[in-house]
């Protein structure tokens, strides 16, 4: 029963992180939210990458650590994911 409380805490928590995320006015700001909650959560950090073929006008230059190319995600893919679908959609491409 303890651990079925810490889901439910950590998913609530999540599902208010996600508010906070897309309300954000700047992606700075949105990473900004994130280490917050993460901080607040009692973790030392949060980080996210995001594909950088997915770009509508390139990465912007003070966020090029955050682009991920989808050759150096596949490996993780495979191994965590495999083909299957999840809340991310179909992670093979198009």
């Amino acid at each position: 029963m303890e651990q079925a409380n810490a889901n439910e805490t950590l998913f609530t928590s999540l599902l208010h992180l996600q508010a906070s995320l897309i309300t954000a006015d700047s992606l700075q700001d949105m990473l900004n939210r994130l280490q917050r909650w993460a901080r607040g959560f009692g973790f030392a950090s949060a980080n996210i990458q995001l594909f950088s073929d997915r770009w509508n006008i390139g990465v912007p230059s003070d966020f090029t650590y955050l682009a991920l190319t989808r050759s150096a995600f596949e490996p993780l893919r495979i191994q965590r994911l495999g083909n299957e679908l999840h809340f991310l959609g179909c992670l093979n491409g198009a």
